[in-house]
């Protein structure tokens, strides 16, 4: 695997789980990685 790929599936991943994570926290009444920033 190139770097360049791996790099990449693994950044999919951690937004995969934050996404995730995200969801999970708004049950608790909690944020996490808060919408409004924004990917440069």
């Amino acid at each position: 695997m190139e770097l360049q790929d791996f790099i990449k599936e693994t950044l999919k991943q951690i937004i995969s789980g934050v996404r995730s994570a995200q969801e999970s926290a708004i049950e608790l009444g909690a944020k996490i990685n808060p919408r409004g920033g924004s990917i440069v």
